[in-house]
């Protein structure tokens, strides 16, 4: 072992940053003098689910706290259970509107119909979502 600390981060859409904060800490802390943050991101077409299906979920207990508040949805992708949850709650505390969301939808879905390797293909309208 060299004693060089190296650290293998792996959280969906924020593992850059919290690679970069990581760092930071690491020098900010007086740990290390310089810190080398680098990764990469093998994307499969489609929404985000689970990769590893032989070991439990690593956020496990907090799904288990989220499906006290917020029923779980057959089939849905972690990740959009995640994301749908953070909506929920937002909507709630600052009294957002489902069209706010429904508009926010219209424009990423034409983004990502321009995409190669978007998981929507077919952009629409916002009649058509609620």
């Amino acid at each position: 072992m060299t004693g060089i600390p190296i650290f293998n981060v792996n959280n969906n859409c924020s593992t850059g940053s919290n690679t970069l904060f990581l760092a930071r800490q690491a020098v900010a802390s007086g740990v290390v003098e310089c810190a080398l943050a680098l990764g990469f991101e093998q994307m499969t077409p489609g929404a985000l689910g689970s990769t590893f299906m032989d070991r439990p979920l690593p956020m496990e207990t907090f799904f288990m706290k989220l499906f006290e508040i917020q029923a779980p949805k057959e089939g849905a992708p972690p990740a959009a259970i995640l994301f749908g949850g953070a909506g929920v709650e937002y909507m709630e505390k600052y009294g957002a509107k489902s069209e706010t969301f429904g508009k926010i939808t219209v424009k990423a879905r034409k983004h990502f119909s321009n995409r190669i390797r978007g998981c929507h293909k077919k952009s629409f309208k916002k009649t058509g979502l609620i």
